[in-house]
Parts: structure tokens; C-alpha cells; sequence
């Protein structure tokens, strides 16, 4: 029996459209029966379609965007979401990886059984007092296992979290972790006889800040005795009232390589000036996000610096003693 029909308006990627349903209900037992079709593009009692809300989750936590990014890229779309839908939508998104995770434990067990088993790595972050972060994945697959709070990295809470591993996906064939006493004291009492294993990555970084932070925190201490940073970000402010053409900003590499060749006659001063600027404070954004040790941005930065004070000298005929802007950027 027809028990009603609605329409309502969707928002997709494919631009919006009007949606006209047909709900039937069955007589004896007066279930309601919707139309599947609909159901695989849009949720129940919603009108924004999965695509927009997969799109926004990647947009937000792959790609990196904003919210106000995210919603200028949807109206290109022509779909029109405020920016706290769209916070929303990241949220739910989030919840919603979180149940097709869970839904696919059972497979996820049955792939690494088939590739010989899995090898457990754990790691725990926290910023300040709060929540410790744990994580574990397998490191033959790739696959996340699990990433939840716990209260501390104390060997009672990091074991209760090792235990519904256990439950979920068996015994590992070994673990990986840092020398944490709590989590190693957890590993053996819950995967007792398992190897365990010292992570590279913690044990190199441990030993690298022991041999290199001395060195390091005086260089802190001396480019910030100088306030290389706040001297070079000021000229940078003064030169873009005058220099505002976007698109140079992301030549600083190519002018100070032709600074260093000498064919930079053609360039402007006031450019050349901006973006040999600039390039020295694109080092302490340099490193491949590995954080101290294995990036050392101040020491890139520093090295620029010298690089600058190398070759600003010989420029001195074709910028003058009497620019303002070049007396500053060589002080």
C-alpha cells in the first residue's frame, strides 16, 4: 500500500536536485518500505548527499583545507552550505569512518591472517594535560587497528587498550613500540612471549636530541638574541604595501638562484628584495615533518642567512647605498 509521497531538495556534487519519493507500507504488518535508491545517495531525514560529505571529510582532514576553504570550493559546486554545516559534516563524517571501521574488523582480521599475520606498532601522543592519543597499526598492511583515548600512558590504561586489540585481532607476530615503561610493562603482561621490538624511528630521535640539542637550543638562543625572525618579517611587511603581485611570492628559490648565477639584472629591486626576504623565512618552514632532530628548520633558516650575507655585498651597485629597504635586509 502507497502509505505516502514527499519530495525533498538534495545537495550532491553533481549539483542539486529535487528527490520525489514513494514510501509504501506493508498491510499485515504496516512496515514502511523506502526507496533504496535514494537511501544510497542521501541519509534519512537529511539533505546533503554522501558525495558532499565525503568530499567535505577528505577536504578537511587530507587535504588540510579550512572550513571557509571547504565552503568556497563547494560553491564552486554549486552547493551552497554554511560554514557550521560544514563543521558538522566533518564531525559526522568522522563518526561515520569510525562504524565502517568497526563494521570491517572482521575482514580486516581475515587480510592480515592471510598475509602471514600482523605486526603491531604503538605509539601514544598528548599535548599538556590532555587525553593521551594511542594508535596502533599493522606495519606489513598499512591498516590503522585502532586510535582512541585513553587516560595516561600508564601500563593499567595502555594494557586495557592492547586487551580489545587482542580480542579484535588476535595476537600479533610482534610489536614495535618506543622504551616507554608503561607500554612495554603493558606488551608483556597482555602479549607475554610475543617478540617485542625497539622502534627506530624513537630510539634514533632519542639518541639524535641527546647529541644535537645543545648545539641547537644556542643557535635558538643566538637568532633570537639577533630577532632575525621579527627584523625580517617586519621589512617583509614594509615591502608588500608596495609589492603586491601574488603570484612572485612563490618565486623566492628561482631568485635567489639567479641572485647566486648573477642574471638578476632584469629583476626589480624592490622584488628582488621582497623575495630574498621571504626565502629565508621559507627555512624554517623546510623539513619533511618529522620534527627535531631529523629537521633542523633553524638551521636551514640560519644557513640562508649566511647565504644572504654572503651575497648581498656584491649587489650593493645595483641596489645602492641609498635604498632604505636594501640597508635593512643587509643590517
Amino acid at each position: 500500500m502507497v502509505r505516502k509521497t514527499r519530495r525533498k531538495t538534495v545537495l550532491s556534487l553533481a549539483g542539486p536536485f529535487l528527490a520525489h519519493e514513494t514510501v509504501y507500507m506493508c498491510s499485515l504488518c504496516s512496515e514502511p518500505f523506502r526507496s533504496a535508491a535514494l537511501l544510497q545517495l542521501v541519509q534519512s531525514r537529511c539533505n546533503v548527499a554522501y558525495d558532499i560529505l565525503v568530499f567535505v571529510g577528505q577536504a578537511l582532514f587530507q587535504r588540510h583545507r579550512t572550513i571557509d576553504e571547504v565552503r568556497i570550493e563547494l560553491l564552486e559546486r554549486n552547493a551552497h552550505i554554511s560554514a557550521s554545516e560544514i563543521g558538522y559534516l566533518g564531525r559526522k563524517f568522522i563518526l561515520f569512518l569510525a562504524i565502517a571501521h568497526s563494521l570491517a574488523t572482521p575482514r580486516i582480521r581475515q587480510a592480515m591472517n592471510l598475509a602471514g599475520g600482523y605486526v603491531l606498532h604503538l605509539d601514544a601522543t598528548h599535548d599538556g594535560d590532555a587525553p593521551v592519543l594511542m594508535t596502533s597499526m599493522d606495519s606489513i598492511s598499512k591498516f590503522v587497528l585502532a586510535n582512541v583515548k585513553i587516560p595516561s600512558e600508564d601500563s593499567a590504561d595502555i594494557a586495557n587498550f592492547l586487551r580489545k586489540l587482542k580480542v579484535s585481532y588476535g595476537t600479533p607476530t610482534a610489536c614495535v613500540h618506543d622504551m616507554g615503561k608503561g607500554i612495554c610493562k603493558a606488551v608483556s603482561d597482555v602479549f607475554p612471549g610475543t617478540p617485542d621490538f625497539v622502534c627506530h624511528f624513537h630510539f634514533s630521535r632519542d639518541i639524535g636530541k641527546d647529541l644535537l640539542e645543545p648545539a641547537y637550543d644556542e643557535l635558538r638562543k643566538r637568532l633570537r638574541k639577533h630577532s632575525a625572525s621579527t627584523r625580517l618579517n617586519a621589512l617583509v611587511r614594509e615591502v608588500r604595501e608596495e609589492f603586491e603581485h601574488e603570484k612572485q611570492r612563490v618565486q623566492c628559490d628561482l631568485i635567489t638562484k639567479a641572485f647566486k648565477s648573477g642574471e638578476h639584472h632584469d629583476i626589480e629591486p624592490i622584488t628582488s628584495i621582497y623575495l630574498l626576504a621571504m626565502w629565508a623565512l621559507q627555512g624554517k618552514r623546510e623539513g619533511d615533518g618529522y620534527g627535531f632532530p631529523f629537521d633542523r628548520t633553524l638551521l636551514i633558516f640560519a644557513e640562508r642567512i649566511l647565504e644572504l650575507n654572503r651575497i648581498l655585498p656584491s649587489l650593493v651597485h645595483q641596489f645602492g647605498d641609498g635604498n632604505k629597504l636594501f640597508c635593512k635586509l643587509r643590517n
